[in-house]
């Protein structure tokens, strides 16, 4: 599933950088929202060439537990899509309350 996925990647960025040969990574690492709080956190991928990418938006609470994931197609040029991705974190949180 989706969730399986993330959490897989997730476990490999925990035991270090991933290589790549397109570009280099930068790892970030994550920190906790206060308590009681969600964090929304949003990326998005994309293909110049196909002119669309995605977006993901991934919710934790405090403890780095997962909430929800979501990830949405995106038509639109990148500096748009970042826009929309956003905006989808955005309308994520609305619903979570």
């Amino acid at each position: 599933t989706s969730i399986e996925i993330f959490l897989a990647a997730k476990q490999s960025l925990e035991n270090g950088p991933i290589s790549t040969a397109t570009r280099p990574v930068n790892v970030v690492p994550w920190s906790p929202p206060t308590p009681r709080v969600i964090k929304i956190n949003v990326d998005i991928s994309w293909d110049a060439t196909l002119g669309h990418g995605f977006a993901g938006v991934v919710a934790r609470d405090q403890d780095g537990q997962f909430v929800c994931a979501c990830r949405y197609l995106i038509k639109a040029a990148s500096v748009i899509a970042e826009a929309l991705a956003i905006k989808h974190g955005y309308e994520l949180g609305h619903q979570l309350g």
